[in-house]
């Protein structure tokens, strides 16, 4: 499960790499991506995009533009499928949320039953 930090980061690399082999990204362009819901240190997005490596989402090589780190990304399957994962956590959380809420509404019914049958 991505937290929220490496949730942004990889929606930034997917919307910048989902038509292409691989895309290149500097860490200041993410972390100004990232500036209207989150301010990230250096530390931070290193961090985050050493997860998403880890858990399986991207492949990263580090280069230097004129004394500049420049990321090339490239999405691995499940990178490519980060999207539909997404989606289907949502279906998810929705389901739990209904189910949830029919549950305390039948305990209340059963509630009243039950005081309706014994006189309480």
């Amino acid at each position: 499960m991505l937290n929220k930090i490496e949730k942004q980061v990889m929606k930034y690399f997917y919307n910048r790499c989902c038509n292409k082999e691989s895309c290149l990204i500097r860490p200041e362009d993410i972390k100004i991506s990232l500036i209207p819901d989150l301010e990230i240190n250096d530390t931070e997005l290193d961090r985050a995009v050493n997860n998403l490596i880890y858990d399986g989402y991207i492949d990263l090589v580090v280069s230097d533009n004129k004394g500049l780190p420049v990321y090339c990304v490239s999405l691995k399957s499940k990178g490519q499928a980060f999207l539909r994962e997404m989606e289907n956590t949502k279906k998810e959380n929705r389901y739990l949320i209904i189910r949830s809420i029919a549950l305390a509404v039948l305990g209340v019914v059963a509630t009243w039953l039950i005081k309706l049958i014994f006189n309480i």
